[in-house]
């Protein structure tokens, strides 16, 4: 009778006590490879966001390194937007060391008349953004159909006055561009080294 008893008899204590602990590291030791593989994926996630944000923005600079030039910008040269001076179209290390500043032109709107020789009307002072092409500040400069560049004097509604006698008679429709001055340089955002591009208008350079 007393063998069956000690047959029946359940876990002690001592081993329930065992198995709960081996059951807790069991369960830790799945909880934190659990974890580490969410941050991996997370980490290789933000790799990938960095990486994609990285093409966009160094094919967005290329695009603008290209373009550098365009619109006759000789004609206006040296420029001064925002304080600064650029004298070529392409400028390294300007403003500040590391940077790299192009003249180019871009943004565009069409000509709609030519009601004296050193006026134009175009279609809207603003792109199909809504971004201001003209004015008599940081965007005084223009270039009419990509072959000639003057400096704005005057802005009354769609009329623009420029600084010279036009040198050719651009028909309705011609492409007029904004000139700028594009800064690109890397910076410190967060702590985190940033491609930044800055049109030298006052707004700043702005992490791409």
């Amino acid at each position: 009778m007393n063998e069956i008893l000690k047959k029946d008899k359940g876990i002690t204590l001592i081993e329930l006590l065992v198995a709960l602990v081996i059951s807790g590291l069991l369960l830790a030791a799945v909880y934190r490879t659990f974890i580490n593989q969410q941050k991996t994926f997370v980490v290789q996630g933000q790799v990938v966001d960095m990486q994609q944000n990285m093409r966009v923005a160094i094919n967005r600079m290329m695009t603008e390194i290209r373009m550098a030039g365009f619109g006759n910008v000789p004609m206006v040269l040296p420029v001064t937007l925002g304080g600064k001076t650029f004298n070529d179209v392409v400028n390294p290390d300007t403003p500040a060391a590391g940077a790299l500043t192009i003249v180019s032109a871009m943004g565009s709107t069409t000509l709609t008349g030519i009601p004296a020789t050193n006026q134009i009307t175009v279609n809207s002072l603003t792109d199909s953004q809504g971004n201001t092409l003209f004015d008599t500040g940081e965007k005084r400069y223009i270039s009419i159909g990509g072959v000639e560049s003057y400096t704005i004097t005057n802005i009354a509604g769609t009329t623009i006055t420029l600084s010279r006698t036009l040198t050719y008679n651009h028909p309705v429709n011609t492409p007029v561009f904004g000139i700028r001055a594009i800064s690109y340089q890397v910076g410190m955002v967060s702590g985190i080294p940033t491609l930044l591009r800055d049109e030298n208008t006052g707004a700043g350079g702005q992490a791409l």
